[in-house]
């Protein structure tokens, strides 16, 4: 567990912290739906996509929609294993949107909570956020693109001008649902610039890079805090020690403190990894996920260990039902040269939807 801090607990950031081995839980559950229409049992892929290698390719000619923009490689240097993330299988490129991600992140936060792991507050938001933190990614993720080779562009080669058009789009929606949800989005997004604000040392700091991108950000998240903290409905959770907070995590990248908005943030980014080891990897893989806030008002890290292609325990387990089945749709595609990208096209929606399901459980 975190150390306390005068006047109470807080959550740290994985470079101030030590991993935590925990108990689990002794919460008495039920036993979650199963779902429907599974189609097989292999481990998804990615995203339009966690296709390939992780490295700066040119895209395709003005004629395959060229883009001579850097390379986006996100959440690489958070991997445990090697830089493939899904190489070509024998039968295709497994291909799951950004957005079908983002629907198991939510699913999470659905079932978020026990007692020994805090339910989200206020949680009809933070549900929300959970659903829509990559929401912007919906035109890409309906429309594949096209690589100079003939392959589909992965998540890691989107281009960097589009990748800040994507997330912007994505916390203006948010902002628009809900001011505390385009917070938690907005956070999300600078956040992942800057190792997830210190949650993810081991991620590459791309802020340079990003780094109009991440001002802007960061003073809409300033913005909206002080509008936040004179709301009577949000005002609990914006507090006067997270203002300070997102003062800090602007001037330093990370945070050493406790307040309901520095958990929220926290709680998301294990959402967003977590469903990113279902929907990234070729293969299921032990992992912690931490810093995660607990019902005492400290820390806990989860273990999460693979049970076979399709099932993983975690410990301690986060969810109200035990287990819980997560389905995720990819579509499959031939593992060839495309000529074009209306030919990639065509392929991604002749192919059918297949639904893989995900059990967590105790």
């Amino acid at each position: 567990m975190g150390a306390k801090s005068q006047g109470g607990r807080r959550i740290r950031s994985s470079a101030a912290r030590s991993s935590t081995k925990t108990a689990k839980s002794s919460v008495k559950r039920g036993t979650g739906p199963t779902s429907t229409g599974r189609s097989d049992r292999t481990p998804t892929a990615a995203t339009l996509g966690y296709q390939a290698r992780c490295r700066s390719r040119p895209l395709a000619t003005e004629a395959q929609e060229q883009s001579t923009s850097p390379s986006n490689c996100d959440h690489v240097s958070e991997r445990e294993g090697p830089t493939v993330l899904a190489p070509e299988r024998a039968d295709g490129y497994h291909i799951v949107a950004q957005n079908e991600h983002a629907v198991m992140a939510g699913r999470f936060a659905d079932n978020w909570g026990t007692d020994r792991v805090e339910a989200p507050k206020p949680n009809a938001a933070m549900c929300a956020a959970g659903y829509a933190h990559d929401n912007g990614w919906w035109p890409w993720d309906l429309y594949p693109h096209l690589r100079e080779d003939g392959a589909p562009v992965d998540l890691f080669e989107v281009p960097t001008e589009n990748w800040i058009q994507f997330y912007e789009r994505g916390i203006e929606n948010a902002v628009e649902m809900d001011p505390y949800v385009g917070l938690l989005v907005s956070m999300h997004g600078a956040g992942i610039r800057r190792q997830r604000y210190g949650t993810a040392p081991g991620m590459t700091d791309r802020q340079q890079q990003y780094a109009e991108f991440v001002t802007r950000e960061e003073n809409r998240q300033l913005r909206l805090g002080k509008e936040l903290r004179r709301s009577d409905r949000y005002g609990p959770y914006v507090t006067d020690e997270a203002l300070d907070m997102l003062d800090t995590l602007h001037r330093t990248g990370t945070y050493d403190g406790d307040n309901p908005l520095w958990r929220s943030y926290c709680l998301l980014q294990a959402w967003d990894q977590l469903s990113l080891r279902f929907c990234l990897y070729p293969a299921l893989e032990s992992t912690t996920l931490g810093p995660v806030p607990a019902t005492d008002g400290d820390q806990v890290d989860i273990s999460v260990t693979p049970v076979d292609d399709t099932t993983v325990t975690l410990d301690p387990y986060p969810f109200s039902v035990d287990p819980l089945v997560v389905p995720v749709r990819k579509r499959v595609i031939p593992a060839r040269e495309y000529a074009t990208a209306a030919e990639l096209r065509t392929a991604y929606y002749e192919a059918d939807l297949q639904t893989t399901d995900f059990t967590l459980q105790e």
